[in-house]
């Protein structure tokens, strides 16, 4: 499917200082996962998944897959939920959508963002009502 190989490079491409991108293994399961700038998106991209294209504004994405027994991996629908601390120890709970193509599911949540501050995320992902783990990491991001 066209449109979700253009969201997945879209999404999982470290193309600049602004996105970060990578993937953590629990067992047979990867979590693949990144935040950017929200104006990183095409117009298009930004048009056809409903997101909102601005320099003040953030997108985590997170998708799961699991492996095969040949080594294939599979898009599979998880429970995932994140949380931000900012610079100033605000927590916040994002509000994650689920996004389902042919061959890919990815759960996406929008934030504000202001130059220079960094961002701690927690991301804890479920399978099926078994926690799977929890992925933290941080970001700066810069809007100027």
């Amino acid at each position: 499917n066209r449109s979700s190989k253009v969201l997945l490079a879209t999404l999982l491409c470290t193309l600049s200082q602004n996105s970060f991108a990578a993937e953590q293994r629990f067992g047979d399961y990867i979590v693949h996962y990144n935040a950017f700038a929200a104006d990183f998106l095409s117009p298009e991209i930004a048009s056809l998944y409903g997101l909102t294209r601005s320099r003040n504004q953030a997108v985590l994405n997170v998708s799961v897959q699991q492996e095969n027994a040949q080594g294939e991996r599979l898009a599979i629908d998880a429970e995932v939920q994140a949380t931000t601390v900012d610079d100033y120890q605000k927590l916040r709970a994002l509000e994650l959508r689920s996004v389902i193509e042919t061959d890919a599911i990815y759960q996406l949540a929008e934030f504000d963002i202001i130059n220079n501050q960094t961002i701690n995320f927690t991301i804890n992902v479920s399978v099926a009502n078994q926690p799977l783990g929890t992925i933290t990491f941080k970001q700066q991001f810069f809007t100027d």
